[in-house]
């Protein structure tokens, strides 16, 4: 028992180790590292039972033949599963993108276990870059394929080509010839040219992340946020960003600037009975104070008498505060932009506005919080007018035909403490616009010609109502009752500055089954009414917590699959069975 013991910390040791080894060879300064944890996912579900489903099959041999193209490998040869791929899944592999002014580089690299099986379903066609003891690359115009005994990387760009535009002289530093010197020479006639230094740029690239020795730095950010508990990690430094997009607008980026908030993290963790993707961003004392301002409000209780619990199909909440989010303009413009566009007085007219601006004013007349609900989806008839031709497509003539359009149905409500100034609002816009009127007690507006339905706004108890049914809207304006939503559903949707909800099964439910020729297919029918039956719901929350500002959303689902991983792989694979008319 001790020796298995033993092994076992070697062999966890040592897949540590390896793992930890394959991430060193994401660039330092990639922008964004998507971490693919396959060993979890492997605690989920085997390879075994993953080549088992037709889906899998299916993708793998169409990932083959994308790599051998078409004209490389037929239908006819040997049916492949994850496992011929000869990728090394018991180590995690890594997405990456990094920016540059010239060029983003689009990479994934992946621990390899049987170097023979990787070689095999290369593309003989592509060009042979590099072929070494230590190194091989293949390539095209629009990606390079690299690989040594270990490690995989498959690598595109996609080139900026401002950056040809202001350097022309460019073509000659790789040995190209371009005449630039004419007054009508565009950087887009020369593609064949950019291409081939794209070529180079990527060849460069891939053999400085393989290298045998690479140079010592700091160790990549995204290696801090590391958790073997999730499935997916995906890493983001809003700093890198800024600098090199800031810098796409001629050097304006402000070393100086100062981000309200830290690196951008999420995880996304496989539970048995739900997805949960969670993110958080640290902030320090300044930032921390600035989200208590700009969060410093609650939802309206009164928005709860008019929700129906039995027509809440989804739902959109939020509660900031616009008083907050005015007094934090100045700080947010100087934090974001730094002094880059203070040549133009953009800082001075921001100070400005907040020496003329009434926040508190402002905020009363918009709150900042409200909550849009979906309350049934139906559908309309409506009409719309085509041409027909005679046989010498000469002569025309106008045709009024009717199709079915599906109408979703909402309730949009947000606060006010100034109703007066939001009734001036809604009568200055009717002289703006003649559509808007006002007729049994409520605004209405008509958006375009034939449209499947109208606006319609009131203000009433401290709420501007906005929606899309005049009978909803006629409903509100009697104090109809409604079925009051649960306790404790009120309670999730209050203590937050945001909340989102689908129900994935209410909303398939309602959708309507088209008419004419729009009339599904016996498959289609077949296929939608699989999905009514096993999709699952989806809730988002945000808050600001001692740790920073945190996102939670969580995918949920009853049916019993052993885990999410499974049920994914199950579910796809069952779409795909109906789709071929196999189940």
């Amino acid at each position: 028992m001790k020796k298995l013991i033993l092994l076992a910390i070697t062999v966890t040791s040592f897949t540590t180790v390896f793992s930890q080894k394959l991430a060193t060879k994401v660039p330092a300064q990639a922008q964004y590292v998507l971490t693919v944890n396959t060993p979890n996912m492997l605690t989920k579900m085997s390879v075994e039972e993953m080549n088992g489903l037709p889906v899998v099959t299916k993708a793998v041999n169409g990932f083959v033949r994308s790599r051998k193209y078409y004209d490389a490998y037929s239908d006819a040869d040997k049916s492949l599963g994850i496992n011929d791929l000869g990728f090394d899944y018991n180590t995690p592999s890594y997405f990456f993108v990094q920016s540059t002014d010239s060029i983003t580089y689009f990479g994934y690299i992946i621990q390899l276990n049987d170097l023979a099986k990787f070689e095999a379903l290369n593309d003989t066609s592509m060009k042979v870059i590099k072929n070494t003891k230590n190194l091989k690359v293949i390539g095209s115009n629009s990606q390079v394929i690299a690989w040594n005994k270990t490690t995989a990387l498959f690598l595109s760009g996609t080139k900026n080509y401002p950056y040809f535009e202001s350097r022309p002289e460019i073509y000659a530093n790789y040995g190209l010839t371009v005449d630039t010197s004419n007054y009508s020479y565009n950087y887009y006639n020369f593609y064949e040219e950019q291409d081939k230094i794209s070529q180079i740029w990527m060849e460069r690239k891939a053999a400085t992340i393989l290298a045998k020795k690479k140079k010592k730095g700091p160790a990549a950010e995204f290696l801090s946020y590391a958790d073997n508990n999730a499935a997916l990690t995906m890493w983001s430094s809003p700093k890198n960003l800024y600098t090199q997009y800031m810098g796409l607008l001629g050097g304006l980026a402000d070393p100086a600037a100062n981000f309200p908030g830290g690196d951008v993290v999420y995880h996304a963790y496989l539970n048995e009975k739900d997805i949960t993707v969670k993110s958080a961003i640290k902030l320090d004392d300044k930032a921390r104070k600035s989200y208590d301002n700009m969060l410093g409000n609650e939802l309206n209780p009164k928005f709860f008498n008019y929700i129906d619990a039995e027509k809440n199909l989804s739902y959109y909440s939020y509660a900031y505060s616009v008083k907050g989010l005015l007094e934090e303009m100045p700080n947010l413009v100087n934090n974001y932009l730094g002094t880059s566009f203070n040549e133009w007085g953009v800082q001075d007219a921001v100070d400005l506005l907040s020496v003329v601006i009434d926040e508190e004013a402002i905020g009363k007349v918009v709150c900042g919080d409200g909550i849009v609900v979906l309350t049934d989806i139906g559908s309309k008839e409506v009409t719309y007018t085509e041409y027909e031709w005679d046989e010498e497509f000469i002569n025309k003539t106008e045709v009024t035909k009717t199709k079915d359009e599906i109408v979703p149905e909402f309730l949009y409500m947000l606060s006010t403490k100034d109703e007066a100034s939001v009734e001036k609002i809604f009568k200055l816009s009717m002289k703006g616009n003649k559509k808007l009127i006002k007729d049994k007690g409520f605004y209405s507006l008509a958006l375009y010609k034939n449209a499947p339905f109208k606006m319609y706004f009131v203000i009433k108890d401290g709420i501007v109502f906005i929606c899309n049914s005049e009978e909803q809207l006629t409903a509100i304006l009697s104090n109809k009752k409604v079925k009051p939503l649960s306790v404790e559903k009120i309670k999730a949707i209050s203590k937050v500055p945001l909340n989102v909800y689908l129900d994935g099964k209410q909303i398939m439910d309602k959708i309507p089954e088209p008419k004419g020729d729009s009339k599904r297919t016996a498959k289609n029918k077949k296929m939608l009414n699989y999905a009514a039956e096993n999709i699952a719901s989806l809730a988002v929350q945000q808050k600001l917590t001692d740790e920073g500002l945190m996102l939670e959303a969580k995918y949920s689902f009853t049916k019993d699959a052993g885990n999410s991983l499974k049920y994914f792989m199950y579910f796809f694979n069952d779409i795909y069975l109906i789709d071929k008319g196999e189940k």
